[in-house]
């Protein structure tokens, strides 16, 4: 599929979180989500380059799931084809790092625009 398909954040899964959890708890989410985005990224990329197997499916495990759950799902589906080369030890480190970036870049553009997280409507 297209990754123009996809889209840079999804509501559903933060309005999921609104449902069982309440507003407060998805937006503090969300905000953390947002705040630790850039380390996150940092942390996989820095194991990436540095050839560290382990502390990279770690740190893709990890960006994966958050993003799953803040609705990245560019990110989280590109996090889900690095596992897969990392756990076969074919990860191209330097374009794997671009395109962290720029999925980085594009969640925090379109959150710029969108701060607050969906209400759910009854």
């Amino acid at each position: 599929m297209s990754e123009e398909l996809f889209a840079v954040l999804d509501p559903n899964p933060l309005l999921c979180l609104v449902e069982d959890a309440g507003a407060e708890v998805a937006e503090g989410f969300f905000r953390t989500y947002l705040q630790m985005l850039p380390v996150r990224t940092a942390k996989l990329t820095r194991a990436l380059l540095g050839g560290n197997q382990e502390a990279a499916l770690d740190a893709v495990l990890s960006l994966k799931s958050t993003s799953r759950m803040a609705g990245a799902v560019r990110l989280a589906r590109l996090c889900a084809e690095l596992e897969g080369k990392v756990r076969a030890g074919s990860v191209v480190c330097r374009s794997a790092e671009s395109s962290l970036l720029e999925q980085q870049r594009l969640i925090m553009e379109y959150a710029g625009a969108q701060v607050r997280v969906p209400v759910a409507t009854p």
